[in-house]
């Protein structure tokens, strides 16, 4: 069913937009070019005729340029343009028609088909279930026989060790443990077993593992060296000095010792003072309690009387 639609109609006045613009007035814009050009000319003209110095030239400059401005500021003045806008709005409401749907209740006579059963009887096969036995002849297999190689025991390699190592390149010779002798190329390589071997050849000790043995021989055979009369002297200074430091040290632990039995004892003649104190008025605390609750048993006993 179609149905004429109604329209109602709102109108809304939102709160006004303001908006400043500032305008400069440019009517005397010319007018204002010719009297800088002037004041330029001016400026220029006294420089000329007159001698004046830096700081009297910078501050007529100065004085010129502050009345320009403030002739400028108020000969172009700024005017202020107020913009308004104004804002409606406006609502239109439409009413649709109602549209009711009216179900009505139809019965109608559904004829059901007519199923009707049918037995029929099949007849099955029987299955019966037959045992026979089956003789397989068997083949008996031969036993299996395996190689297994086994390798004889590897001789081992009678290869010599050296002590030393020396390069034909560099003419010098090393330790077998030291890192600079085992970086020798093959083809510069030559081995031996003792020091001479390599000296008589014309080969140099490394500096590396060699030079810290002979370190080590140099300050053991000064220990067991014989001492002279100016070590035997270097030595008993040294005794008398430790000694020295030893009583001064000993003379410092007994100062301090007694200075802090006698810190000791002043901290507990004041702990016994303390302590004294406050037992006194412990008990001066007590007795005045003592009273005042005497004095609460006998106000409690008139308002009982009474």
């Amino acid at each position: 069913m179609d149905k004429t639609k109604k329209v109602h109609e709102k109108t809304e006045h939102l709160r006004p937009i303001i908006i400043e613009k500032k305008i400069w007035n440019m009517q005397y814009f010319i007018f204002a070019l010719l009297i800088g050009v002037i004041i330029v000319a001016s400026i220029v003209t006294i420089l000329f005729l007159f001698d004046l110095t830096i700081m009297s030239a910078i501050a007529m400059v100065a004085i010129f340029v502050a009345f320009y401005s403030i002739f400028l500021f108020f000969l172009i003045e700024p005017q202020i343009l107020r913009e308004i806008q104004r804002q409606r709005v406006v609502t239109k409401t439409y009413e649709r028609p109602i549209i009711k749907e009216i179900v009505k209740e139809v019965i109608k006579e559904v004829k059901k088909p007519v199923i009707k059963k049918v037995i029929k009887e099949i007849n099955k096969p029987i299955i019966k279930k037959v045992i026979k036995e089956i003789k397989i002849p068997v083949k008996k297999q031969s036993p299996i026989t395996k190689t297994i190689i086994v390798e004889a025991p590897r001789k081992k390699l009678n290869i010599p060790k050296y002590d030393f190592l020396g390069s034909t390149e560099t003419k010098t010779y090393h330790k077998s443990s030291c890192r600079l002798g085992r970086s020798i190329k093959r083809k510069y390589k030559e081995s031996g077993n003792t020091e001479r071997h390599f000296l008589s050849h014309g080969y140099k000790p490394c500096k590396v593992c060699l030079k810290v043995k002979k370190k080590k021989e140099k300050t053991a055979a000064r220990k067991k060296r014989p001492t002279t009369k100016r070590e035997k002297r270097k030595i008993t200074r040294k005794i008398t000095s430790i000694a020295k430091r030893a009583a001064e040290i000993r003379k410092r632990n007994k100062t301090k010792k007694k200075e802090n039995t006698t810190k000791i004892k002043k901290t507990l003649d004041k702990i016994k003072k303390i302590s004294q104190d406050t037992n006194k008025k412990t008990t001066q605390s007590q007795k005045q309690i003592k009273k005042v609750e005497s004095k609460i048993n006998k106000v409690e006993k008139t308002i009982s009387q009474k």
